[in-house]
């Protein structure tokens, strides 16, 4: 099963548990029911290749292989569907900025 997910925010690159091997946490929304998934890519694994060109908060990717209920799958082959800007927070909350 493939889904179509909006990339809503990237983490900055950090290491793994181990020390040795740097991922960054990509998360998403779904573009049909709105639920929450996120996906760990590696840049230096070779699928990291079909990623890193659509890595921009705000694209909508196609294709999304689901590992879990919340987890995209790394591997799947991700088709960019169209960009929505991020929509600014409402005026009644900026005041409490």
């Amino acid at each position: 099963m493939t889904i179509t997910a909006k990339i809503t925010k990237i983490d900055p690159q950090k290491n793994g548990s181990d020390n040795a091997t740097a991922f960054i946490r990509v998360y998403f929304q779904g573009a049909r029911d709105k639920k929450w998934f996120k996906t760990d890519l590696c840049p230096t694994y070779r699928n990291f290749r079909r990623w890193e060109s659509f890595l921009v908060v705000g694209n909508v990717l196609d294709g999304l292989r689901l590992k879990n209920d919340s987890t995209i799958d790394a591997d799947s082959f991700p088709r960019w569907v169209r960009r929505e800007e991020p929509k600014p927070p409402p005026t009644d909350q900026m005041q409490l900025l």
